[in-house]
């Protein structure tokens, strides 16, 4: 396949729970660093609030970032380095965005992904059709049943990204938009078959 101009800066996995919230589950090569001062925690909170990514890899600036102990990857890549609780957020997309390729350039930095939802609990909708069930006839209709308070934190979307320099070649860039899809879309699969994203997330976060 030839080699490649730019070498692969490491990969991040994210996901969405339904009560924890944006979660930075993975990270190769891992990060080692100091403490970030809480200024600098809550600039970048604020700024990746207000740039949440869209599908045509927009450019967000970085401010200087002079407490942080970069990784074994170069230097200059500064947002492989950046704590989970800023960079899970950037990464973690709207629903809207979802289902499709991820594409975001941050600085020298490109994210490459697909992120995809998990709907989960479908099927439970149909019991409210089930004419056996006296609480679903007309005459019963009016009285409302209070919802339950979730306490089970599911996995409601998952995003699998590479992480690569922004000059990386068109041609690069668009192998691994594919085997980002075809990496999703295992996961996918073999969450539905066995709930095995949901299992593994649930040991590596704990």
């Amino acid at each position: 396949h030839g080699t490649m101009d730019v070498p692969l800066q490491g990969i991040i996995f994210v996901v969405h729970m339904s009560i924890g919230g944006d979660k930075l589950v993975f990270r190769y090569p891992p990060v080692v660093r100091t403490n970030v001062s809480d200024e600098t925690l809550v600039a970048f909170k604020q700024s990746s609030t207000s740039h949440r990514p869209s599908v045509d890899s927009p450019t967000i600036p970085m401010p200087g970032d002079d407490d942080t102990t970069h990784s074994d990857i170069s230097s200059k890549y500064k947002w492989y380095n950046m704590p989970s609780v800023v960079i899970a957020p950037i990464l973690t997309p709207k629903t809207q965005l979802c289902n499709q390729t991820f594409d975001l350039c941050i600085d020298d930095s490109r994210f490459i992904g697909y992120p995809t939802l998990i709907n989960k609990g479908e099927s439970d909708d149909d019991d409210d059709d089930d004419p056996n069930d006296c609480e679903c006839r007309d005459e019963d209709k009016k009285v409302k049943v209070e919802e339950k308070p979730k306490t089970k934190d599911d996995i409601t979307l998952y995003n699998i990204m590479f992480v690569l320099s922004s000059a990386m070649s068109t041609q690069h860039s668009s192998r691994f938009k594919d085997m980002a899809r075809h990496i999703s879309s295992a996961l996918k699969h073999e969450e539905e078959r066995c709930l095995y994203l949901s299992s593994q997330v649930q040991i590596m976060l704990a």
